[in-house]
């Protein structure tokens, strides 16, 4: 299960009962969290796939400290590479909490946006006029890196009409 829920296909698993157990599972671990570490899981379900520390930090105003107190409720994990990951099921459960607090929502998804504009138009240059192809090769695979958050921050952009901010 940590690593898919292929499972839930499975003809012989009564899909209601296991939703029912996984929301019950999911709403026990953040009955068990502090305010400070509901906040910070909310405002992580607007990433997608990984994501850096600084990223965190810059979006959702999180310290080390409270990312890492989600890392020992394994509610957030690292991966290979050093980046933090939330599980897609429990970032759709963060994301249902995230709705209910829609000036919270507001104000992360903006701060997301503006994050990754700024993400890429640092790495522009670098594409566009580098002055050698190491440098070129670099930005780009930082922005494949972070390709999906990069693309869901356009779409929230266009969404708010703040087209400039993909300029």
């Amino acid at each position: 299960m940590a690593r898919n829920l292929d499972f839930l296909n499975d003809q012989h698993v009564n899909i209601p009962i296991l939703q029912h157990v996984l929301r019950a599972a999911f709403e026990y671990a953040w009955s068990r969290l502090t305010a400070e570490d509901k906040s910070t899981l909310r405002k992580l379900s607007v990433f997608r796939g990984n994501f850096t520390r600084d990223a965190v930090e810059q979006i959702v105003g999180a310290n080390r400290h409270t990312l890492l107190s989600l890392v020992d409720r394994s509610l957030v994990h690292r991966d290979a590479s050093g980046r933090y990951v939330l599980h897609e099921t429990l970032r759709q459960f963060a994301q249902e909490q995230l709705r209910l607090q829609p000036e919270e929502g507001s104000v992360t998804l903006q701060r997301y946006a503006e994050y990754y504009s700024r993400y890429v138009k640092a790495r522009e240059a670098a594409l566009t006029h580098p002055s050698d192809n190491a440098e070129q090769s670099q930005a780009a695979a930082e922005i494949e890196q972070e390709i999906d958050n990069i693309a869901t921050s356009w779409q929230i952009a266009l969404a708010r009409k703040q087209v400039s901010a993909i300029d």
